[in-house]
């Protein structure tokens, strides 16, 4: 009976010794990639608790119905306003945008960006801010609201985008999420721009 079970023992200490392995080997790849993950950043923010409401009496202005909480990293409190296609359509047919105080950034790769982007946006690829932070960083200190967005649906770059930016000393409340992105706003039939722009490096 016992020799029965040899070849069982042996493979579960084989099976534990490749899982040591690979785990080894996954944390030091990531270590070294320059992409790799920050193992003590909060990469769902959305996912927090909610924090408790201020009582009546102390509360003066109104709290967005929808928010993703700013990146906890940096200890910064308050919230980001997500917003729908209405409302994003709105502030980009605004005159504002004109002047430069409506800044929309798309969070998605260059690829995705040249294929067809919202018109006049900037690429923010924040996988590799270091390469737009020189362009975007000023635009986002001129205007007085800066729409973030992805491809939308289940795509939360967008939410990663902005809660950098927020780290970076961005005013969370200058920030809005787009949650449609790039796909609800061709699904509308809005116009696209394709090609890359200024803001690529």
């Amino acid at each position: 009976m016992s020799q029965d079970r040899r070849p069982i023992l042996r493979l579960l200490r084989q099976s534990a010794e490749l899982a040591l392995f690979c785990a080894a080997f996954g944390l030091a790849a990531n270590w070294l990639s320059p992409r790799g993950l920050r193992l003590t950043r909060d990469y769902f923010p959305g996912l927090q608790s909610p924090q408790p409401p201020a009582p009546a009496a102390e509360a003066t202005e109104e709290k967005p119905p929808q928010s993703a909480a700013s990146s906890a990293q940096a200890g910064q409190a308050g919230s980001i306003r997500m917003i729908g296609l209405e409302e994003a359509r709105r502030l980009w047919e605004s005159p504002e945008r004109e002047a430069g105080l409506v800044l929309f950034l798309d969070a998605r790769s260059p690829e995705e960006f040249a294929a067809g982007h919202i018109p006049g946006a900037q690429l923010f690829y924040h996988y590799r801010a270091e390469a737009y932070l020189d362009r975007v960083l000023p635009l986002c200190e001129a205007a007085e609201a800066v729409v973030v967005y992805c491809s939308g649906g289940a795509c939360e770059d967008s939410q990663f985008a902005a809660a950098m930016l927020t780290e970076l000393g961005v005013p969370s409340a200058k920030l809005r999420i787009f949650q449609d992105g790039a796909r609800g706003w061709r699904e509308a039939g809005l116009p696209l721009e394709a090609g890359p722009n200024d803001s690529a490096p």
